[in-house]
């Protein structure tokens, strides 16, 4: 996290005690998400007893993410904090322990076998020959990759956990939220028989990606994905050459590009080979339409 993040959230830390711009509660519980499918899944099973903030707006990356000192100045008067585990969240829960002990931070990851951040990164470390590469590990928890709400039934596990916090913290609603998690699970479990029956014929295909945001996604499905950006950086010029000659072979009509990030580098593909750029949106927040959506634009980009 930079420099800049911390003094940023230190500076509001120390205002915490000034007022947040909630909307008046009647009650109800204020929370945040980190991201905006997060926040969709605690908006379905809080529903009217629920009030959520979130993070990381349109737009933005999750990955270079800095909070605005009046969101920290927010989450100062929220009762739960759900977070995906990425490094801004760590920092900020971290500040919070000594001025909001009281905060019930919820990981969404608890119960949920994690895929390792170097499953999205091996095809850039065999074939990094560049001056200079390193590789591109990780440690600690930035070694897993995060995004495994794009995996309906990882979700629904994340659904389970939300359900759990919120019972626990308004134990007078609780039989509702269960009721409404049911509802979701419901739909979480269809969601995943549609793509799963969409994609069957694609087994063991390869799609190609900007930003390996879809490790989970192509882990479910018995698909490859194969990102163009790695560990954070953009392909150098032997990178990028060897990409182009694995998505020739591929015989790929489309590279994907999520709008968080530059087009630049899957255009330059994309153009080599006469294929369609095409972006995906790993965080929308219509979390159950953006997967279906998700689902039909890869069918599309890898039928004959």
């Amino acid at each position: 996290m930079r420099v800049v993040c911390l003094l940023l959230t230190v500076t509001a830390l120390a205002g915490c005690r000034d007022s947040a711009s909630w909307p008046p509660d009647a009650g109800q519980l204020r929370t945040f998400a980190s991201i905006p499918p997060a926040a969709y899944l605690v908006e379905r099973i809080g529903g009217p007893h629920v009030q959520v903030g979130v993070l990381v707006g349109p737009g933005q990356s999750p990955h270079t993410f800095e909070p605005t000192p009046r969101q920290v100045a927010a989450l100062c008067e929220a009762q739960a904090f759900f977070t995906i585990g990425l490094p801004f969240e760590r920092l900020i829960v971290a500040k919070l322990a000594a001025t909001r002990p009281e905060l019930r931070v919820v990981d969404l990851r608890d119960g949920i076998e994690l895929l390792p951040a170097v499953e999205h990164v091996h095809e850039a470390v065999a074939a990094q020959s560049e001056p200079g590469a390193s590789g591109g590990h990780a440690h600690g928890e930035d070694a897993y990759d995060p995004h495994f709400w794009l995996d309906p039934q990882r979700a629904r596990i994340a659904a389970s956990t939300i359900a759990i916090a919120l019972q626990q913290l308004d134990p007078s609603h609780g039989e509702e939220y269960a009721q409404r998690l049911a509802g979701v699970q419901v739909e979480l479990a269809e969601l995943d028989a549609r793509i799963a029956a969409r994609l069957a014929p694609f087994h063991g295909r390869e799609f190609f990606v900007f930003h390996p945001a879809y490790g989970y996604f192509a882990d479910r499905y018995g698909l490859k994905q194969v990102a163009i950006e790695t560990a954070g950086k953009e392909p150098g010029a032997r990178r990028l050459t060897h990409l182009i000659e694995r998505a020739r072979a591929a015989r790929a009509r489309v590279i994907f590009y999520e709008p968080q990030f530059s087009a630049a580098a899957a255009q330059a593909v994309a153009r080599e080979l006469g294929a369609r750029v095409i972006p995906l949106d790993p965080q929308a927040r219509d979390y159950l339409r953006n997967l279906d959506d998700i689902a039909a634009k890869t069918e599309e980009a890898l039928r004959p």
